[in-house]
């Protein structure tokens, strides 16, 4: 999973790695983890098992909103994960 570090489009920028403002806070400084959130604890969408294999990657560039660049995604993505 990677998320920005610059992220301005998609709030919170926590969401690229499935975590989200504590319910009925929508303040930036409470975010539930991911590993504390249901989607991961009842496993929804497998996240969890995932993890648990080692397979659950959390990544981030060093840009804004899908601003990276051919050498970071052919090293961070393309190379280790689609090789």
């Amino acid at each position: 999973m990677s998320k920005a570090e610059r992220e301005k489009t998609v709030l919170p920028r926590d969401s690229s790695w499935f975590e989200y403002y504590a319910d009925g806070s929508g303040k930036s400084e409470d975010i539930v983890p991911l590993r504390e959130s249901d989607i991961y604890k009842e496993d929804w969408i497998g996240l969890k098992i995932l993890d648990e294999a080692n397979k659950l990657v959390f990544l981030t560039t060093p840009g804004g909103h899908m601003l990276f660049s051919d050498a970071w995604l052919l090293e961070d993505i393309i190379i280790p994960y689609l090789q």
